[in-house]
Parts: structure tokens; sequence; C-alpha cells
């Protein structure tokens, strides 16, 4: 059985609930998925500022997955997962 876990970086429980449902509808039925947000932290994200001030609330929800042994996810969308990405070498910004 896969284990997904997605982390909206801003503390907005609505959108975290909007993304949940788009992904219970979408994934693999043999699929677990657990989708958190923190307690505390910006509502939206839209500066290098909120960004800064929300990594101190993701990181013990990144933490947290992965002592249950699940596969965290950064959302493509979000700035601030940028860091939990693979590495790109200059030549494959292309």
């Amino acid at each position: 059985m896969a284990r997904i876990c997605v982390i909206n970086p801003n503390s907005t429980a609505a959108m975290t609930d909007h993304l949940r449902h788009d992904l219970e509808r979408i994934k693999r039925p043999d699929t677990e998925l657990l989708v958190i947000n923190p307690q505390h932290g910006p509502v939206l994200m839209e500066s290098a500022y909120e960004e800064t001030l929300a990594a101190a609330q993701i990181m013990p929800l990144v933490r947290r997955p992965m002592k249950r042994a699940m596969t965290p996810l950064s959302s493509p969308v979000s700035p601030i997962q940028g860091w939990m990405r693979p590495k790109r070498s200059p030549t494959s910004w292309c």
C-alpha cells in the first residue's frame, strides 16, 4: 500500500479540506492519503516573508509523517516547499 502525505503550507483549514477532497477523488484505491496543514502561521503565501514564517510551522509536520514511514511530497505550486525538491543543475531549468 502506498502512503502519501501532502502538507498545505498555509494555516487555512478550509483550503486543506478542499485539497483533500480533490486528492481523494484521484488517488488510487490502495493509497493512504494524509493531508495536513499547520495550526498556526500565515493564511496565504504571497511573499517570501509568509514563506519564512510558514517554514517554522511546517518542519514539525514534515517530521511527523516520516515517523509513520509515509512519503512527504511537495506541492509544485508552493514556493515554500521548494527546499524539499531535488536540486537542479542550471542547465535543467529549460
